[in-house]
């Protein structure tokens, strides 16, 4: 009996692992796939000109990229200037103030946060954000809608992770501080921004990597008109909806260009994970 126990049990590790095996490989099939399709659109059109150029009309071959690039970085970029800092507040405000019976309930409603999917985020924010903002800064729909929203959805990501972090502060640095009779703020302050800043800068990367891939939420509420926003309020276009909204009917060279895209978002997502990496690295070296 105790011997086929322990096949089941050795089945059951190999069955798990060739799945996982299963799982990392297929990053490498999708990156594969990208650059295969979208190679061909690197080889046939002038890369710089497409970086650099502001008009985007695939019916007349030109495929401007530069707006919808400028656009993913500053939607990506305002969510995590609200989120970020809110984040890490909350957290200071979970580990060293809040109550022990609160922190259940904040936990809890951290996760929920996390298990919502994108497009309530977006629903909530074209019903109740956009008809609240349009009288104000018409049309509503743009940079600043979309990075409330999205800011919204990568603040438990923020939360997590700097929670973890606070968890590796040794409590003698934290008990020597309240024997000095130091506030919570000087805490915050000198311990943990002043020691523990590249492991903060981890969890805003983190946060980044997670707002630059999304599409639905932002495609409900950032206007999705291709051009560079000459205010706060204008109405944009990220990469990730130019993917949503034009591969339905997109044929040859159209098609590879939002491959292209979709390339081009694979790299931002590796160089962020990278320079978590090396933070990570510099953090314990």
């Amino acid at each position: 009996m105790l011997l086929s126990h322990n096949k089941f049990e050795s089945y059951l590790f190999k069955g798990l692992t060739l799945v996982g095996l299963f799982f990392s490989l297929s990053v490498f099939v999708v990156l594969f796939f990208l650059i295969r399709s979208g190679g061909h659109f690197f080889l046939t059109t002038k890369i710089s000109e497409t970086l650099l150029f502001d008009q985007w009309f695939p019916s007349e071959q030109l495929f401007g990229l530069a707006p919808m690039i400028a656009g993913s970085l500053l939607v990506s970029l305002g969510a995590l200037l609200i989120s970020g800092p809110l984040a890490l507040i909350l957290a200071f405000f979970y580990f060293y103030i809040c109550p022990v019976k609160f922190k259940s309930i904040l936990n809890i409603f951290m996760d929920i946060f996390l298990s919502i999917p994108s497009v309530v985020f977006g629903l909530w924010g074209l019903v109740i954000l956009v008809p609240y903002l349009a009288p104000l800064f018409p049309p509503g729909q743009g940079l600043f809608t979309a990075s409330v929203v999205l800011a919204m959805m990568i603040l438990p990501i923020g939360f997590k992770t700097f929670v973890a972090t606070f968890k590796t502060v040794p409590d003698e640095w934290i008990l020597a501080a309240k024997s000095c009779s130091l506030s919570e703020w000087s805490v915050f302050r000198d311990i943990i921004l002043g020691e523990y800043s590249r492991k903060l800068v981890i969890g805003f990367l983190l946060q980044v990597t997670r707002a630059i891939g999304e599409t639905m939420a932002v495609l409900m509420v950032c206007g999705n008109i291709i051009q560079f926003p000459d205010s706060l309020f204008a109405p944009i276009r990220t990469l990730t909806t130019n993917i949503a909204l034009e591969m339905s009917y997109a044929t040859d060279l159209h098609r590879t260009s939002l491959f292209f895209c979709g390339l081009l978002l694979m790299v931002f997502v590796f160089f962020l994970l990278l320079l978590s990496r090396n933070e990570s690295k510099e953090e314990y070296f």
